[in-house]
């Protein structure tokens, strides 16, 4: 083998992942070529480099996004998706308007018609639907909590007998999505609640029509 075979193995050879045969391979070639030596060294030092960066928590909302997506994966039927699609204005209510928290102003913009506003979404008893909500910052925020309370007809795909969501953390500067998944539990017509908080002030409550029909055939 030429240096370039040898160099496909060295990030196998640091981690320990070679057979006894390749990496006595790889050891004698390293003894006699000062490149790939070379090559070793800086590999073992970029390794090294990674394993003094500290880990960084997981956002609150992680699990439930992780759970909903490996839920949505695993399902062969096809799945009802509940266009919700929000910027900040639909969500705290009609036309445009400001709010200033923490030293940023967030100017709100409809990506809605105004008759999409009033039509109720529909959702499959048992299927699983999508709530996305798109939030735009003209500034970065910090601290800022999105709580969601589901109906008796709803529940979180991730987790059927819970019935509340809450999303802490920072919006960044631009358009920043939210996604929870839910599904159909009982027929009717139900309302999701949700509000947004900073330092445990509600800023703004509002409620989302959604129906859930019966599924057929």
């Amino acid at each position: 083998m030429n240096c370039e075979n040898y160099k496909e193995l060295l990030s196998a050879y640091v981690d320990n992942h070679l057979c006894a045969k390749e990496k006595a391979m790889v050891e004698l070639h390293l003894n006699s070529c000062v490149y790939c030596r070379k090559e070793l060294i800086e590999l073992q030092s970029f390794v090294k480099a990674l394993h003094t960066i500290k880990e960084k928590p997981l956002p609150p909302y992680y699990r439930t996004h992780l759970d909903a997506k490996l839920e949505e994966a695993a399902m062969s039927m096809k799945k009802t998706r509940i266009p919700l699609y929000f910027k900040w204005q639909l969500i705290f209510g009609v036309f445009f308007f400001g709010i200033l928290i923490g030293g940023g102003t967030f100017f709100f913009t409809n990506r809605i018609s105004n008759k999409s506003q009033i039509t109720l979404q529909t959702i499959k008893i048992g299927e699983v639907g999508i709530l996305s909500f798109n939030l735009y910052s003209k500034e970065n925020v910090k601290s800022i909590v999105f709580n969601v309370e589901l109906p008796e007809g709803i529940s979180l795909a991730s987790n059927p007998h819970k019935k509340t969501f809450s999303w802490e953390g920072e919006l960044v500067k631009g358009e920043n999505v939210i996604s929870l998944y839910v599904k159909g539990k009982s027929e009717g017509k139900w309302a999701v609640n949700a509000n947004l908080t900073e330092e445990n002030i509600v800023l703004k409550e509002f409620v989302l029509p959604l129906q859930v029909i019966e599924k057929k055939g």
